[in-house]
């Protein structure tokens, strides 16, 4: 692990445990793809779940992406869509993009 990503990690989990929702989602990304800490998918969706739930878009975004892509935890559309709409309401410009994607792909698995 490079040194960097250890101390990002460390100033993300000082500012996600008092509760900042930013830093909550970038913990959870850090976990999700094992910069700075081992990979631990639980780990990232509490992180990001945390985040989400304070109305964070892109922690909402997060959470629809984890479970789009089943980075780690098995492939749920509805669940994705959910988390998306959420991102997308709350201003996140990545969010429609995805929700096409996931359309189109629901619509060729038919």
């Amino acid at each position: 692990m490079d040194q960097d990503s250890s101390a990002a990690v460390y100033w993300f989990k000082k500012a996600a445990v008092k509760g900042d929702a930013a830093a909550q989602n970038n913990l959870g990304l850090m976990y999700l793809f094992g910069y700075g800490v081992d990979m631990d998918v639980q780990a990232a969706l509490m992180w990001c779940g945390r985040s989400a739930a304070q109305g964070l878009a892109a922690g909402q975004y997060s959470l629809g992406w984890i479970h789009a892509s089943g980075h780690g935890v098995p492939t749920d559309h509805v669940l994705a869509e959910t988390w998306l709409h959420f991102a997308e309401a709350g201003g996140d410009n990545r969010a429609p993009r995805m929700l096409d994607a996931l359309a189109k792909i629901d619509l060729a698995a038919r």
